[in-house]
């Protein structure tokens, strides 16, 4: 069963990520008559800031069991540094060259459990000046 999970990024008026939280994840609620139930969370503003991206769950993980978020930059070997985007209705791998030059050419995801996690374009924008 697919999750529908995200984490959403929160920034400031000056565009500074302040914090990063997770809605979607299905918990578990204790009740006294009942065993459980389960539910589904819902998105959080924190402070005063609208805005803010949300980062969807692809439902792979990497070699090493991390689980990628569209915004995650991976590293496969032999193709280098990749960013995973969400392009006209599926998840897409995009390098770094085309990221920059904002061009829409992308590779399929399907090699992503052979991928290393290395970040996310917006906690490492570091990652970013690495072409």
């Amino acid at each position: 069963m697919r999750q529908i999970r995200y984490k959403r990024y929160h920034f400031d008026c000056d565009g500074k990520l302040i914090t990063v939280t997770e809605w979607g994840r299905i918990i578990k609620l204790f009740r006294v008559y009942e065993d459980s139930e389960t539910c589904f969370t819902s998105p959080s503003n924190i402070g005063n800031t609208d805005n803010f991206t949300d980062c969807q769950f692809i439902n792979m993980a990497d070699k090493n069991g991390v689980e990628i978020y569209e915004g995650n930059i991976v590293e496969i070997e032999n193709t280098g540094l990749l960013i995973v985007c969400f392009y006209k209705g599926e998840f897409k791998l995009q390098t770094l060259v085309q990221y920059h030059k904002k061009r829409n050419i992308y590779a399929s995801i399907y090699h992503l459990e052979f991928s290393v996690f290395r970040g996310d374009i917006y906690q490492n924008p570091e990652l970013l000046a690495t072409i």
